[in-house]
């Protein structure tokens, strides 16, 4: 696909470029693999480095990338998600000339290993202590967590809270501020739908 001549690099312009193939593909029934590349810099969704704005994916009905470790590693993984398929990471490996199946991660199991280690070690502290009750600055301090910005710990509780095991977090007003609340349950299980999002 050849892009028009421009300096209009927006999320529309890419979305509308690369929805007229779409269009193409879905008014014939045929598939269309299309190859692109992605930027050198890493990000914790493999999907954002992709090259351009997330109008390209966007349009796509599926994405695959293919990340390595480093340019003479031989091992890969090729991270799989979409409109109607489960997302998936399958990992490879090089050998005999040809890309080997190693294994599957499901959309469950990717799930658990993005987990944050600061997420897993306040599991651990709940888990311990039964309940806890206060500001998140405060758990922090009490957990032993220290890697990670008040801000960024916040984020990455709301984002993680169900699907961390055994443990339920809310929130609580108190006069002054928002209070977090964690109770140990050790009858929940992994992606619980009664959990509280934080």
């Amino acid at each position: 696909m050849i892009r028009e001549a421009g300096r209009d690099y927006s999320y529309s312009t890419d979305y509308r470029e690369f929805f007229g193939l779409k269009r193409f593909v879905d008014d014939h029934g045929i598939t269309v693999l299309l190859i692109h590349h992605t930027r050198k810099t890493g990000d914790s969704d493999v999907m954002n480095t992709v090259s351009g704005t997330n109008g390209i994916t966007g349009v796509a009905d599926f994405t695959w990338v293919f990340t390595k470790p480093n340019r003479n590693s031989q091992e890969g993984a090729l991270s799989i998600t979409g409109r109607d398929i489960e997302q998936r990471e399958i990992n490879l490996e090089f050998k005999d000339h040809r890309w080997c199946f190693v294994s599957d991660m499901g959309a469950e199991n990717l799930a658990v290993a993005s987990i944050p280690a600061c997420i897993h070690e306040t599991v651990n502290f709940i888990q311990l202590n039964g309940s806890w009750e206060g500001r998140t600055r405060e758990l922090m301090r009490e957990a032993g967590i220290g890697d990670v910005s008040p801000a960024v710990y916040g984020k990455y509780l709301a984002q993680h809270s169900i699907a961390v095991t055994a443990v339920t977090f809310g929130v609580a007003r108190s006069a002054d501020s928002l209070l977090l609340l964690a109770q140990f349950e050790p009858a929940t299980i992994l992606g619980s739908n009664r959990r509280e999002r934080v």
